[in-house]
């Protein structure tokens, strides 16, 4: 007897009460098979964590050293005056390259302007055959 034959040979009532006994039982098999799965235990947390607590100690000994380097370099700096001069003389070689970025400009400017000149002549002279 096939389920077909058995919703139609009973009636409705029978078949939703089989449908949701099914489903039940179907999910209580879930259950039951999600209760047996075991994630992690206790000993296995415990050596996770102690190497994680190792990693991190070793980042934070590198940090203290290498902030330790850093207070030592800091401390050890060239004096504010000094710093200040330094800047002044950076300004002083900026403003040296932006003037010779302009020569170099106008040079430019000016070549162009005797290439041309130097093309008109030599057209007018070879009578405009090339």
């Amino acid at each position: 007897m096939t389920l077909i034959e058995f919703a139609s040979s009973s009636s409705a009532w029978t078949f939703g009460l089989t449908c949701l006994v099914g489903l039940v039982q179907g999910l209580v098999l879930w259950a039951l098979w999600s209760l047996r799965k075991t994630f992690v235990t206790t000993k296995q947390c415990g050596e996770c964590r102690t190497a994680c607590r190792a990693v991190v100690d070793g980042r934070l000994d590198k940090q203290d050293a290498s902030a330790g380097e850093l207070h030592d370099k800091v401390s050890n700096a060239a004096p504010k005056e000094e710093a200040v001069e330094l800047a002044k003389q950076v300004e002083v070689v900026r403003g040296t390259i932006n003037t010779l970025r302009a020569t170099v400009e106008g040079l430019s400017e000016l070549l162009v302007r005797a290439e041309r000149q130097l093309n008109l002549l030599m057209e007018h002279h070879l009578g405009g055959k090339q």
